[in-house]
C-alpha cells in the first residue's frame, strides 16, 4: 500500500525562497553539525559504541531538521524522506542489483587463485552501515537533495542526479578529517558519483520510495568494507571497482525498467 502525501504550505517548503540553493547548502550544514558533535563524542565513548552513536546522530539530525524546518511531526519527516510503504519488495530489489558486485569481489579472486576472508567482527559493522551510509546518506542525498532538485527546482532526473551526485561524492572528503586513507576516499568518490544516477533513477521509478536505494547502498558498502583479499593491491582494487560499477549500473537499469516499468512520481515534501 502506497502512503499518501500531504503538501505543506509554500512558506514552509524553502528556507530562503531558492530550492536549489537550499538543497545544496543543507547537506553542508548537517554534515558540519554532525562532525562538530562527533569530535566531542569520540574521546568520551568506546570505539564500537562511538560508531553506533555517531551513525544514529547523523540520521537523527536529518530527521529533526525536516521536522523543525517544515513544522511537521517526525512521522511526516520520515515519510517525506522516502521511507514509505512498501518496504520488502524495494529492499529485495536493492539486494538483487548489488549481487553482481558480490559475485565480482568473490568470484574473480577465487578464479585467479587469491584467498579471501571477511573482516573480523564484520557483523558489528552492519548496523553502522545501515544507519550511516544506508538511512542517513540515502535520506539526505536522494530523499532530500535529489528529491528537492526534481520536485521544486524542476530539474529532470539526470540533471538532478548529476548535481546531487557531485554533493554525494564530495561529502566523502569529510572522512579526511577522521584520518581515513586518501586512496579509500578516492575509491568512495569514484563509486559514489556514477551510482548516484542509478539510485536517482530508482528513486523516481519507485515513486520516491527510498528502501531500494538503502538496501543496495548497504550491500555495496558491506562488500567493499568487509571482503579482504590475500593480494589486495591497488591495481586489483581498481579492477574490481571498475567491473562492479559497470555491472551494477548495467544490470540495475535493466532490472529497474523490468520490475518498475511505469514511472509513477508522487509529490513528497
Amino acid at each position: 500500500m502506497q502512503d499518501s502525501f500531504e503538501e505543506p504550505s509554500d512558506e514552509k517548503i524553502h528556507l530562503g525562497g531558492n530550492p536549489t540553493l537550499e538543497a545544496t547548502l543543507i547537506p553542508v550544514i548537517i554534515l558540519s553539525i554532525w562532525f562538530a558533535i562527533s569530535i566531542v563524542l569520540n574521546p568520551l565513548l568506546p570505539p564500537i559504541i562511538d560508531f553506533y552513536v555517531v551513525s544514529l546522530l547523523r540520521f537523527g539530525l536529518l530527521v529533526l531538521f525536516m521536522r523543525q524546518v517544515h513544522g511537521k511531526d517526525l512521522k511526516w519527516a520520515w515519510r517525506n524522506l522516502g521511507f514509505i510503504r512498501p518496504a520488502i519488495k524495494p529492499v529485495l530489489f536493492g539486494l538483487l542489483i548489488s549481487l553482481p558486485m558480490v559475485l565480482i569481489y568473490i568470484g574473480i579472486p577465487l578464479i585467479t587463485g587469491r584467498s579471501l576472508s571477511l573482516l573480523a567482527g564484520w557483523p558489528y559493522l552492519l548496523p553502522v552501515i545501515l544507519v550511516g551510509p544506508g538511512l542517513f546518506e540515502e535520506g539526505l542525498f536522494r530523499g532530500y537533495v535529489f528529491n528537492h532538485y526534481v520536485t521544486f527546482s524542476k530539474m529532470n532526473w539526470m540533471k538532478a542526479a548529476f548535481f546531487s551526485g557531485i554533493l554525494f561524492s564530495l561529502s566523502h572528503l569529510i572522512n579526511l578529517l577522521a584520518g581515513v586513507a586518501l586512496f579509500s576516499i578516492f575509491i568512495s568518490i569514484t563509486f559514489a558519483f556514477p551510482i548516484s544516477f542509478l539510485f536517482g533513477y530508482m528513486f523516481i521509478k519507485m515513486s520516491k520510495n527510498i528502501w531500494g536505494c538503502v538496501s543496495a547502498h548497504v550491500a555495496i558498502d558491506m562488500v567493499a568494507g568487509t571482503v579482504i583479499l590475500s593480494d589486495n593491491t591497488i591495481g586489483l582494487q581498481m579492477v574490481l571497482l571498475f567491473l562492479s560499477i559497470i555491472a551494477i549500473m548495467f544490470i540495475g537499469f535493466i532490472l529497474v525498467n523490468r520490475f518498475y516499468p511505469s514511472e509513477q512520481v508522487v509529490e513528497s515534501l
